[in-house]
């Protein structure tokens, strides 16, 4: 008799661990990662548009401005207040992956429009637990050194995704900061 309640209490016992065990596991949250992130455009008499889509995976969604490049002007540049909106970013990942879009539009009437990465290596991150990757819509490559050719009136879709590798542990230095070049093929400096 006194088996018997040992038995049983032992294995209620380890049921009770084992319950606990596995409601911790589901109560376990996934880190927040944190991550600045500023994009910089870099455009000469070029006639573009440039429309932020979405940003999924944040907590707090930063909300730029559509840039607005007219190549009548000698800067070719929208406001700086317009600018200011696509840098600075105080990013918090609440999952494994954030996802930016983003669109870049030819809206001159006769020109084609090439659309490049000033320098891919910033695609990079200090850290071996997170990484960046940019794909476009396009037939081309817009990490690419020779970058995508838009026509006249056509757009690409640019997709950032920022991957966790493993979400427990920290990310230090990871910051999303890259330029993207837009040039007019056919303009040339005076």
């Amino acid at each position: 008799m006194k088996l018997r309640v040992k038995l049983v209490s032992t294995i209620a016992a380890f049921c009770l661990v084992l319950c606990l065990t596995i409601v911790g596991v589901w109560a376990v949250s996934s880190a927040t990662v944190s991550m600045g992130g500023n994009i910089s455009f870099t455009a000469t008499d070029v006639n573009a548009t440039v429309t932020f889509n979405n940003f999924t995976g944040v907590s707090e969604k930063p909300t730029p401005a559509t840039l607005v490049y007219n190549g009548t002007e000698s800067t070719s540049t929208p406001s700086s207040g317009d600018v200011s909106t696509w840098s600075g970013w105080d990013l918090s990942i609440t999952g494994k992956t954030a996802v930016l879009t983003f669109t870049v539009a030819n809206t001159h009437a006769e020109n084609t429009l090439k659309v490049k990465f000033k320098d891919s290596s910033a695609l990079t991150v200090g850290t071996n637990n997170c990484s960046i990757a940019v794909t476009d819509d396009n037939a081309g490559d817009v990490t690419a050194a020779e970058g995508i050719t838009l026509a006249v009136g056509e757009s690409v879709q640019i997709t950032v995704t920022i991957t966790i590798a493993n979400e427990n542990k920290s990310v230090s230095n990871a910051a999303l900061n890259f330029s993207l070049v837009l040039e007019d093929e056919h303009h040339t400096a005076a």
